[in-house]
């Protein structure tokens, strides 16, 4: 299977001044795994996360004054696949010795007697920064009272959303709503929020290129829409901000979304790792976008009824 590995190449030169725009590419390279071919080249295997990642990534190298171009790849020869899968292994298996090696002296250090509340924040940074730890080495429990989880306000007993409730400054209902193939936990929230609290009546069309889109829909999760990533924000608190959605559930809900889709541990949501892997899931497991919203609806229903009760 080796041999049919396919490839998403970036090819991309930012300006070194600022620097924190370039720190910050190469954080989101490094949590993502890519494996650096030469400067400013790097290679990821091709699959629908993947693409969304670094397809965002592209357009903020883009806005930092930056180019990226990203290009689909298949090595011309056996040899040449099993050379680059094996050069991506070693690579993500070097990174996985280091983040083992510095949890250890972590851990000796908290045997020690060392400041826990300094601990925790050193095993943040280390998961944060190393990216790609193995599933269950360390976690730092979520914290309630972050940025969202300090909104008040009363949540309702209820077992699920409440169904059409729509609320803020616009309210003009959007019959037909349309977004990239490929979607992942942003995107297919997105579809759940819009079916659930928008548009009961939505429709949803899916696109390769944003030129195929319905000159009639809405555009969700797509460079440049209102509907999108802006800011420091995913596509889903966006929704939530342009609609006025105030539903604490809803803004808990976020934080897990943005981590997931963002990788970039800001809330620390531990919900986030496994939202993420059924997601993935799920994409494998099923034929086409329109069946794999359809069934991310239950998750997020029992997401929602998760988070009210565990607030009781």
């Amino acid at each position: 299977m080796e041999n049919k590995t396919r490839w998403l190449i970036l090819i991309y030169r930012i300006p070194r001044e600022p620097s924190r725009p370039r720190v910050a590419v190469w954080r989101k390279l490094k949590v993502l795994g890519a494996l650096y071919l030469q400067d400013g080249v790097v290679a990821l295997p091709e699959d629908a996360v993947t693409r969304e990642q670094l397809e965002w990534l592209q357009l903020t190298i883009r806005e930092a004054g930056g180019e990226a171009s990203l290009w689909e790849a298949s090595p011309t020869t056996l040899a040449e696949g099993k050379k680059l899968v094996e050069a991506f292994r070693s690579s993500r298996q070097d990174a996985y010795t280091d983040i083992v090696a510095e949890a250890e002296r972590i851990r000796r250090k908290a045997e020690l007697g060392g400041d826990r509340v300094a601990l925790l924040d050193e095993l943040r940074k280390l998961e944060g920064v190393q990216g790609g730890a193995p599933e269950g080495l360390f976690r730092i429990p979520h914290e309630k009272g972050g940025r969202r989880g300090a909104q008040e306000g009363s949540r309702s007993g209820q077992d699920g959303p409440k169904r059409s409730r729509r609320t803020g400054r616009r309210e003009r209902r959007l019959m037909h709503w349309a977004t990239r193939r490929g979607c992942h936990v942003d995107r297919t929230a997105c579809a759940w929020l819009i079916k659930h609290f928008l548009d009961p009546e939505a429709t949803f069309s899916f696109f390769r290129e944003p030129a195929e889109a319905p000159e009639d829909a809405e555009l969700f999760d797509v460079a440049g829409a209102r509907l999108s990533h802006h800011g420091e924000d995913c596509s889903f608190e966006t929704f939530l901000n342009e609609y006025d959605l105030g539903d604490p559930v809803l803004s808990e809900i976020a934080e897990i979304i943005h981590d997931a889709d963002l990788m970039d541990e800001k809330y620390g949501r531990p919900e986030s790792e496994g939202l993420d892997a059924i997601v993935r899931g799920m994409q494998l497991s099923l034929p086409n976008d329109e069946t794999l919203i359809h069934h991310t609806d239950v998750l997020y229903d029992g997401l929602y009824a998760y988070l009210i009760r565990e607030a009781l």
